[in-house]
């Protein structure tokens, strides 16, 4: 039997994927809307939980890999962080999550609206809200770029750190 590559765009390592999402988060700034607040939420996740984290053939290197078990294993609330991307990646990629829904912590995606100092300077976003977490695409979004430069390229921990701090000041604005 003839082994077939994978069909792919030419979008090769952890780097490269890291680059995409970094250009689509210069396309949030520009519209906060559903269509690049998708692709944002979607390459964040394949990065995340495949290209670094898959349990088959990934590009990471073991110190990426390492560095994202770092998160999963001693850091919940971004861990958390990651898991409602997933939530939301997925239920839009495959339109209902039914053999997930126990394992689902996402209980609100909102439309786009002005709720925060963020949305009012910066136009109408979309609101994840998951466990007793209510998370912009403003703040998300920086967020999950800061901790996927420090997985891919390394560097001083004080990262996780600033960014833990920052969903802790977004936990308890919501009552599920």
């Amino acid at each position: 039997m003839l082994n077939k590559p994978s069909p792919r765009l030419p979008l090769d390592s952890v780097e490269e994927l890291f680059d995409k999402l970094k250009w689509e988060e210069t396309r949030l700034v520009d519209s906060w809307g559903v269509y690049d607040s998708w692709n944002f939420l979607l390459t964040a996740h394949h990065l995340y939980h495949d290209w670094i984290g898959g349990k088959k053939l990934s590009p990471a290197t073991d110190e990426q890999k390492g560095r994202r078990l770092l998160i999963e294993n001693t850091l919940p609330s971004i861990k958390k962080l990651f898991h409602a991307i997933s939530d939301v990646a997925n239920g839009n990629k495959h339109f209902d999550l039914d053999s997930a829904k126990k394992k689902q912590i996402v209980h609100e995606v909102t439309e786009p609206e002005i709720s925060d100092y963020d949305s009012y300077f910066y136009g109408e976003m979309i609101y994840i809200s998951f466990d007793d977490y209510r998370v912009s695409m403003f703040a998300g979004s920086e967020m999950v770029i800061r901790c996927l430069d420090w997985i891919i390229y390394g560097g001083d921990q004080t990262v996780l750190d600033e960014v833990s701090s920052a969903l802790v000041e977004m936990k308890g604005t919501l009552t599920p």
